[in-house]
């Protein structure tokens, strides 16, 4: 384990790093920002480059705060210097490349909707620490028709892990969600089909084709007592992504939640089973609803 000495020597080398990358990274124009932040003359920010002076967390925190990174990306790493500059320039809808690169397939509105159950349920401050954690603010409320990797559906549930929701929890999440999905205009026409059977497959279909179109999915069985789904990833995902590192299994927690709260909507209530998952090293991942 770690001693203070180690890890005092690792904080301040990862402070003197975020500093330099921040003055590096941002144009003369914003440089200032930093000093005036921190509340420290030139003297000051060259004793700390020099190690005569400490970034307390207190400094650390307003930092995180103007410049809309988290704490934990700062541990981890993880902050994207571009993305900050680009939001200092005015670039609003600048994004970390993490999210924008391979194929664009996690509609946005799945986020938000995902973020807006956060809020409610979890609490504003933990929504805000998200959208700071993965560095995309207001993005998916501001630009809803647009589409982002589907690597940030998995780095949320990852973030809402690290602060200590469970499975259970996630899977409460996509079940909301599911209820926001079911209750929006265009679902309607849906609503009124009166065999389950007709009505679920066509439910699925249309997750299918604008919700989730990076997967493929495939109905096994859909019957009066038994409905499975096997899902698999498209071609174009798999080129950009191996199977097993595409999302997590957080992200199938979240879609046996969804998924089973399709079946309530009907006021059918299932018993649930997720007994294949890609991330566990299957060719599929397969939800079994028994009734």
């Amino acid at each position: 384990m770690p001693t203070r000495e180690i890890l005092a020597q690792d904080y301040r080398s990862k402070a003197i790093f975020f500093i330099k990358s921040l003055k590096n990274n941002l144009s003369p124009k914003f440089k200032k920002e930093i000093s005036q932040i921190l509340d420290w003359d030139e003297r000051k920010m060259n004793d700390f480059q020099l190690g005569k002076l400490e970034l307390d967390a207190i400094g650390l925190s307003k930092l995180a705060a103007h410049f809309n990174f988290s704490l934990k990306a700062f541990e981890e790493d993880r902050v994207d210097f571009k993305t900050i500059n680009d939001h200092r320039n005015g670039k609003e809808d600048a994004l970390p490349e993490r999210y924008t690169k391979g194929p664009l397939t996690m509609g946005n509105v799945i986020i938000n909707d995902t973020l807006e159950q956060v809020g409610k349920f979890f609490g504003a401050h933990l929504k805000e620490c998200a959208l700071n954690d993965l560095q995309i603010g207001d993005y998916t409320s501001k630009y809803p028709d647009k589409y982002l990797s589907i690597q940030t559906l998995s780095d949320l549930y990852d973030f809402l892990a690290s602060y200590g929701l469970n499975e259970t929890d996630i899977e409460y999440l996509g079940a909301s969600c599911c209820r926001a999905v079911l209750n929006k205009p265009e679902m309607k026409e849906l609503s009124n089909i009166p065999c389950d059977q007709e009505f679920f497959k066509a439910f699925f279909n249309f997750v299918s084709k604008y919700v989730a179109s990076h997967f493929i999915f495939n109905i096994v069985e859909n019957s009066s007592h038994q409905f499975i789904l096997d899902l698999t990833h498209n071609q174009e995902v798999e080129k950009h992504f191996a199977p097993e590192r595409i999302g997590s299994h957080l992200t199938c927690c979240n879609m046996l939640g969804g998924f089973k709260n399709t079946f309530v909507h009907r006021g059918i209530h299932p018993i649930a089973s997720h007994p294949k998952c890609i991330h566990r090293g299957d060719a599929v991942c397969r939800f079994n609803f028994d009734f």
